[in-house]
């Protein structure tokens, strides 16, 4: 609960705690309390769920036909007992309201924490709770490791919890959509209610600084509440000054006061002056995205994905489980082919001992994907993955480990002999160990999807239908008119949504030709990938994924006498056929690294497998956002070409309620989760699931403002 800065991407230290009669946590480091020893439940509801007024609130927000969801924010997780009972609230009046539009509403509690406790800490806290039994199994099952960064935990009942493990003011300040003073959140990602829990002033007096009230100000709307169990004079000062109305009232059990507030707001010219920063303090202002507020009208909003393969069908459960009615398109006659048809595909943890964003972004998209994943009994068997360790590597593999040393669930290192062990054949080099990982099965996950669509009123598939033409017209009710042709009976037909969502893998630079947009086209690749499935007769009896310059996965139950392995890289290679040549290449890279195959018969072994093409970007990066107009985009941001520090401070032009959700390469089941999560916060206007700087690094636009530096025409 410190609020010192903490630098990008560092390890967390988790909290020391030390016991009170064996049911009150105290942290070491700052001699304070968790919860109150006599009722911490109770005190949790008087201070932050009355003096918010949540009950009522929860319930105007289940007849409101505007607003599709709230946001509470907390300065200090601590436990999770304020989140949990929040939870609970939320359930309770959720359950019980009869209106039907209730289904579709979401909570988003976003809390910070510098310091989480240990998942054994977290139990034993929460133990003393049994009212809360169903809400602490929920939260146990999804805890995070302690790992810098947002993460988003989706509970049921239609809440997301956003556990930003960060300090306080680096946390708070990243779900700012910019820094610069003048531009404020889009209303529908602005605080609805604050929870200021961090220890007592007294104790921890850093964090209950100017800075964090004036960020709590920048992402509040006019009607904001606050409560904190607190009645400090400098706390009660600071919120006013930053603009908050301030009062004291009677504080819980023996506690005299306690301060409440609402936000108010301040004129411009005074928080531009406390909010005061030189022109280079600020990030670039390119990828904002400010769109068109169509969420006022009362109607529920349509939308149209594009592409129904692991980025599709992901994008479309989101957008329908917000209350959008979605209508998925595909070329095939089945959900997730193409590149997501692979018989078994593996959730591979392209985890790195480098820093950037690259790193980060594949980490916790990993991470989000691993717990949705995880429950899915019939199509993900967490079966482990050994990754061979190549013998240039091992330095590096080390590094990563000392990166991720306290979380021997995540990943471990193994000599020869215990990754022999461990794969059931023998491995000459050492591995790296990803436990909680495994394989999917196709045909399950996708008939999981199909059967989802099928009983969700607010989900249309169109098999064998192509999106050819995209129009646009802004002062349109439903500005987007998508031309579809249907591939089995010839003939055509006009669409029209709120919003369209481009998620056709490579087709997708097709379908941007048709828009008048200057010819913007995305640097994509595509290259060929060949799967091939033989025989295992004779041939070990695996017992997890193995990924080496290839990969092989143990045998299907479903399927016990076969091994399915790959995949080839064969660039410039457009033939969409099975090629004997790649299939020897995967066996012969699979009998390099493990020698007890050897026994293959690489000629005698039958032709047989899949052929998919992977869409991948200069930067492996997957392209994800709002799609730039690009003569506008290239006029606004015409100084980059004389320095890249440029200040502009105008945001990016946009269409409003066009994206793009591609480019994902071979990675597209462990990061088309967190990507669809993301689309539907552009779209809806909800927080966003993901620090600022990640979003700016999947931004489609970011080849533009490339080519803008080194003056490409």
């Amino acid at each position: 609960m410190s609020s010192t800065h903490t630098p990008k991407h560092s390890p967390l230290s988790q909290a020391k705690l030390e016991w009170r009669n064996e049911t009150t946590p105290v942290a070491s480091d700052y001699g304070d309390v968790y919860f109150s020893a006599a009722d911490g439940a109770a005190e949790s509801r008087y201070v932050f769920l009355e003096h918010n007024q949540l009950a009522q609130r929860f319930d105007a927000l289940f007849n409101d036909k505007d607003k599709s969801h709230f946001i509470i924010a907390e300065t200090g997780f601590g436990t999770g007992l304020n989140f949990l009972q929040t939870l609970k609230l939320w359930q309770d009046v959720k359950n019980n309201s009869p209106n039907k539009q209730a289904l579709h509403k979401h909570l988003y509690f976003i809390s910070t924490e510098i310091h989480p406790l240990t998942k054994p800490d977290l139990k034993k806290s929460l133990s003393c709770w049994p009212e809360l039994k169903n809400q602490v199994n929920q939260l146990l099952n999804l805890y995070p490791h302690a790992i810098s960064g947002i993460h988003t935990l989706e509970f049921s009942d239609g809440c997301s919890l956003l556990l930003c493990q960060q300090d306080v003011i680096t946390g708070l300040q990243q779900l700012n959509e910019h820094d610069f003073p003048a531009l404020k959140n889009t209303l529908g990602r602005c605080v609805d209610a604050w929870f200021l829990d961090g220890f007592a002033p007294s104790k921890n007096p850093d964090m209950w600084s100017d800075t964090l009230f004036q960020t709590m100000a920048s992402l509040s709307h006019r009607g904001t509440t606050l409560a904190t169990f607190t009645a400090s004079g400098f706390v009660r000062r600071g919120l006013k000054a930053a603009g908050f109305s301030m009062q004291k009232t009677k504080g819980f059990g023996r506690k005299r006061e306690m301060l409440i507030g609402q936000y108010r707001g301040l004129p411009y010219q005074t928080q531009a002056i406390k909010n005061h920063l030189s022109k280079n303090a600020y990030s670039a202002f390119w990828p904002v995205y400010q769109n068109r507020d169509a969420a006022k009208n009362g109607r529920q909003k349509t939308a149209i994905v594009i592409g129904a393969g692991i980025a599709g069908c992901t994008t479309a459960k989101q957008l329908a489980d917000a209350g959008v009615n979605v209508t998925l398109v595909d070329s095939e006659e089945q959900m997730m082919q193409k590149a997501s048809g692979n018989k078994q595909g593996v959730l591979f943890p392209k985890l790195s001992h480098q820093q950037g964003d690259l790193a980060e972004f594949n980490l916790h998209s990993y991470l989000y994907a691993q717990r949705l994943y995880h429950p899915l009994d019939a199509a993900f068997h967490k079966s482990g993955m050994l990754q061979v360790i190549e013998n240039n590597k091992l330095a590096d593999a080390e590094a990563l480990i000392q990166r991720f040393q306290n979380m021997p669930n995540l990943v471990t290192l193994v000599d020869q002999q215990q990754a022999s062990t461990m794969a059931g054949t023998t491995i000459k080099q050492p591995c790296l160990w990803y436990a909680s990982t495994g394989w999917f099965r196709q045909a399950s996950l996708q008939q999981r999807y199909e059967q989802q669509f099928k009983k969700h009123v607010d989900v249309n598939f169109m098999p064998r239908t192509e999106a050819v033409k995209l129009q646009y017209q802004h002062d349109a009710e439903k500005p987007w008119t998508v031309m579809l042709k249907s591939l089995k009976h010839n003939s055509s037909q006009l669409m029209q949504a709120d919003f369209v969502i481009i998620c056709n893998a490579f087709a997708a630079n097709s379908l941007l030709k048709t828009l008048d947009n200057d010819d913007f086209q995305l640097p994509l690749k595509n290259i060929r990938g060949q799967i091939s499935q033989i025989n295992n007769d004779q041939l070990p009896q695996l017992k997890t994924t193995l990924c080496h310059n290839g990969y092989i996965t143990p045998a299907d139950p479903e399927s016990p006498n076969t091994y399915n392995l790959g995949a080839s890289y064969d660039l410039r290679d457009t033939n969409a056929e099975l090629s004997k040549q790649s299939q020897q290449q995967n066996l012969q890279k699979l009998i390099q690294y493990l020698p007890d195959f050897s026994t293959i018969d690489t000629q005698a072994q039958s032709l047989s497998g899949s052929v998919a093409f992977r869409c991948t970007t200069p930067d492996y990066l997957p392209v994800v956002g709002p799609v730039p107009m690009k003569a506008a985009f290239k006029y606004r941001y015409k100084n980059y070409a004389k320095t890249a520090k440029a200040f502009i401070p105008v945001t990016g032009p946009y269409y409003s309620g066009l994206m793009l959700n591609t480019g994902f390469g071979s990675r597209g089941f462990a990061t088309a989760p967190l990507t669809a999560a993301i689309i539907k916060a552009y779209c809806l206007q909800q927080p966003f699931p993901v620090n600022r700087h990640l979003l700016s690094a999947i931004n489609p636009a970011r080849f533009l403002v490339r080519d803008i530096i080194r003056r490409k025409s």
